[in-house]
């Protein structure tokens, strides 16, 4: 064939006669590469070519569909071609020409992408469930626990918050000076999420985060969710699967609550067309740093009550400790005082920021530390 690869790392091939495009054939340095014009029926896996940001595939037949796009592909031809459905977008794509081809609808969206309906021929949407070139999206079935709602005896969750018509319907992290990176789900949701009893009754807001790399990683995305007393996390709007909006590779997954230290699973899952179960609660389900857990004796592991001020630290004396900000509450000269509220002051979540006497939110604090030494502390691990 007539090939020819240019100094800046373009491969220039088109009007020839080649069959297929496979890994093999490409270097890793190429960073464009035009094969219009051929008689291509089948693309490999070019998944972990990171340099290739523009392919061009028109007018070649690709029958046999497309496997997997380069992950950081920014420019997509593929006009006039009889390729039966999409391969799932690249998150970095922003420019895809697609007209003259039988499909009519996107696996998915990503977010810089110009939709633009000249470009496809169509009006540019997500392919439903029922069409076939839908994809199911990486999501991630997901596990938590907080410790100052765990008992024991009952191997749930307390939904005392809920139960008092204390839970905000708003998220309260956006307010707490959180900010949510590539967000999908609403902020908010309806007073009928707060109805059901039992153990799937509604805890308290969590924040879901996915982070990508080594640990802690890079924060690739966030969503504001809501944890059941099941331990189950579900989305904004219901769903019990946590749909993702990165592309799909090996991620962490870390949990964050208003009072309570963080926990990320220790080793990168997989996320690729469908779910991926990371369960933080139940032990041997989810690959863990134990030392950022508070364990149970049953054996659950949860994320460690008593961050009051939100410092990724749990501290019982000394400079800003979480111990002072809960006598603030009920006053300072009033330290039997009970304040009915949904503070961060709540160490235990049973609706009342308590100082002193039966259930008071100043003990657990001291629990969380080890429950000897006043002056220990405990801090996020790792810290992110």
């Amino acid at each position: 064939p007539n090939v020819n690869i240019l100094p800046n790392g373009q491969l220039v091939a088109h009007h020839n006669l080649i069959t297929t495009l496979l890994p093999g054939d490409l270097s890793s340095t190429i960073s464009s590469v035009d094969l219009g014009y051929n008689q291509i029926t089948t693309v490999g896996d070019l998944y972990g070519f990171s340099a290739l940001n523009q392919l061009t595939l028109g007018n070649n037949p690709l029958t046999g569909g497309i496997d997997e796009l380069p992950v950081a592909l920014q420019a997509l031809y593929i006009t006039n071609t009889q390729l039966p459905c999409l391969p799932w977008l690249p998150q970095t794509l922003t420019t895809l020409t697609c007209t003259g081809n039988s499909f009519t609808c996107l696996p998915n969206i990503p977010p810089g992408l110009n939709l633009s309906p000249g470009n496809y021929g169509f009006t540019p949407a997500l392919c439903p469930t029922s069409n076939a070139c839908y994809i199911p999206p990486p999501s991630v079935r997901l596990f938590a626990g907080l410790q100052g709602a765990w008992n024991e005896a009952t191997g749930l969750m307390r939904d005392d918050l809920r139960a008092q018509g204390l839970l905000p319907l708003t998220q309260p992290y956006t307010a707490q000076g959180y900010s949510y990176v590539f967000n999908n789900t609403p902020l908010t949701v309806p007073a009928a999420f707060f109805t059901a009893t039992g153990s799937t009754a509604v805890v308290d807001w969590v924040v879901v985060e996915v982070r990508e790399g080594g640990m802690p990683g890079t924060l690739v995305q966030s969503m504001p969710a809501l944890v059941r007393r099941d331990g189950r996390v579900i989305s904004t709007t219901g769903d019990t699967l946590l749909t993702l909006r990165v592309a799909r590779g090996s991620y962490k997954v870390a949990v964050r609550h208003r009072n309570h230290l963080a926990v990320i699973n220790f080793a990168s899952q997989p996320f690729w067309n469908g779910p991926t179960t990371i369960d933080i609660l139940t032990p041997g389900a989810t690959q863990l740093n134990m030392v950022a857990v508070a364990v149970t004796p049953s054996g659950k592991r949860l994320l460690p009550m008593g961050d009051v001020t939100g410092d990724k630290t749990v501290k019982y004396t000394g400079t800003g400790n979480d111990r002072d900000p809960i006598l603030t509450t009920v006053g300072s000269t009033t330290p039997n005082n009970t304040v009915t509220i949904y503070s961060t002051r709540d160490v235990n979540m049973d609706g009342k920021v308590k100082y002193t006497g039966t259930n008071n939110d100043r003990d657990p604090i001291l629990q969380a530390i080890g429950g000897v030494l006043p002056s220990a502390t405990r801090t996020q691990v790792p810290v992110f």
